[in-house]
């Protein structure tokens, strides 16, 4: 057996049970990891990229510092958690010229003055390709887990969805987009990506959100995660998606709601699962912090995931970006 017979979660799961569980960590296998220490938690996160797995074509070296960070900023704004700092291990090739390093490090850089944090060091390596290996970390009285969904919350997402189908369909299927603004919101989705990380953390402070979750594996992925960690059935009522966005994948012949629930991906959305007595305040601060928040389902009693639509509730699969596995929807 291989390491694409299994796929990335599998494999995970098999490494974890050697490694063995550490009674003081509380989260289990979340978006982060945390430990209590003296009344707070301690917040730990690391999420690398990899040129050959992450780079899009034409990626400049400045995107690539800038979502390297973002990508794990943006699960700690799932956790509701602002990180404080951390370091970087940087993998280059010995021929990669010293300009786009530094071009890199600019977009880190961005990135850290945007989230309020600094990257305090790191480690660097010679590597056949781009490496880089962000660890942040960050401190807080409370955390937003996974498994907290309860039946009767609301289920909301802080940005809309389809812009990175939309690149999948472009630079691996070979389809094209004529309209250039759609083509210009689309590279920005997938190459500065932005996370609401101050709506998270206040929400997690002022106690109106049950549970979170970073959507950077796929949106049916992702809600099957909370299903599964909560023990809890997620009914999806409405996907919310750029109305150009919609007539793209329908000009191309595609089922624009399958496309966004199977093959979008790093969408770095926050889902939440918001107590129906806090909705009214959840949306006043979002509109405070400039912050697209929509109402996507809801979560009830039972297991598993389905899509509400007019001839009843249809299933929804568990499906969505898998490294090393064979047949990903990617």
């Amino acid at each position: 057996m291989k390491v694409g017979d299994i796929g990335e979660f599998l494999l995970i799961e098999k490494l974890l049970k050697i490694l063995g569980k550490d009674p003081n960590e509380i989260l289990g296998y979340d978006d982060v990891s945390a430990i209590a220490m003296d009344g707070k938690f301690l917040v730990i996160k690391t999420d690398m990229f990899v040129e050959s797995a992450d780079r899009w074509p034409d990626m400049p070296f400045f995107s690539i510092g800038w979502k390297s960070l973002v990508m794990n900023v943006s699960d700690f704004a799932a956790k509701g958690v602002k990180p404080i700092g951390g370091l970087v291990s940087l993998g280059i090739p010995e021929d990669l010229r010293v300009s786009d390093v530094m071009e890199l490090y600019e977009g880190m850089s961005k990135a850290c003055r945007e989230y309020g944090f600094y990257i305090w060091g790191g480690d660097m390596s010679s590597a056949k390709e781009v490496i880089v290996a962000p660890m942040l970390v960050g401190f807080s009285e409370r955390i937003l887990k996974r498994r907290g969904a309860k039946p009767g919350d609301v289920l909301v997402a802080t940005g809309v969805f389809g812009y990175t189908s939309i690149a999948y369909k472009v630079f691996f299927q070979n389809y094209k987009v004529e309209n250039r603004e759609i083509w210009k919101k689309t590279l920005d989705a997938i190459f500065y990506p932005k996370v609401a990380l101050d709506f998270g953390v206040e929400i997690s402070e002022r106690g109106l959100a049950n549970s979170g979750i970073d959507c950077s594996d796929g949106l049916a992925w992702t809600l099957h995660e909370i299903a599964k960690a909560s023990r809890v059935k997620v009914v999806l009522e409405e996907i919310p998606v750029p109305g150009e966005v919609y007539s793209q994948l329908e000009t191309w012949g595609l089922d624009p709601l399958h496309s966004v629930l199977y093959e979008g991906g790093e969408e770095y959305v926050s889902i939440y699962s918001i107590k129906q007595e806090a909705l009214r305040e959840v949306f006043s601060l979002a509109e405070e912090k400039n912050v697209e928040l929509y109402v996507i389902g809801r979560i009830e009693r039972g297991r598993g995931v389905y899509l509400k639509e007019k001839r009843g509730l249809v299933e929804v699969k568990p499906l969505g970006w898998n490294h090393f596995r064979r047949g990903s929807t990617h």
